[in-house]
């Protein structure tokens, strides 16, 4: 049986320990008689233990051995960074929906895009608000990417002695 490291070191237990400690209880309940088997700490402690059974000839008690294989699932550097990214980037996201809304993005950019096409002196108080707007929200979401670049750097810079250290900065609002 397989067992993820990350599992293995969520359990409140020492795994190794209580799976030796078991398999000593078994082989000690062996010699006793009408006494109920030993109960393992957790189920996963009784799954990874195998009862090898000898023939009756070879006149041996039954063994009891572990029989699982700890497989190291820890993410990579590149991974921790990578995740760190879509974080910090589901965030600046975030952020920027809220200052452009998608389902208001076309109609402000044709609006702004419209009153873009009309001479300064000959544009209306609404399209010159239009253009405005659209300008603040550009200037916002600018510097929310800036933030973002700057940010996506520094993560490719982390080491494995600092990426656990590390916290994004807060985005411009």
């Amino acid at each position: 049986m397989e067992l993820n490291l990350s599992h293995i070191k969520s359990l409140p237990f020492d795994f190794g320990g209580a799976v030796d400690a078991h398999i000593k209880a078994l082989k000690a309940h062996q010699s006793t008689i009408g006494e109920a088997a030993p109960t393992p700490p957790h189920p996963l402690v009784e799954r990874v233990i195998r009862r090898v059974q000898y023939p009756i000839d070879a006149k041996k008690p039954d063994d009891f051995v572990a029989d699982f294989k700890v497989v190291d699932d820890t993410p990579s550097l590149d991974q921790r960074k990578m995740e760190l990214a879509q974080k910090i980037g589901l965030g600046a996201q975030t952020l920027i929906n809220s200052i452009i809304p998608p389902l208001k993005v076309r109609l402000w950019n044709l609006q702004a895009n419209e009153a873009k096409g009309i001479p300064p002196a000959k544009r209306s108080t609404q399209q010159k608000t239009a253009i405005a707007n659209q300008d603040a929200r550009n200037a916002k979401v600018n510097a929310i990417m800036a933030h973002l670049a700057q940010m996506e750097s520094d993560i490719d810079d982390l080491t494995e002695q600092t990426i656990d250290g590390w916290q994004p900065a807060p985005f411009p609002k």
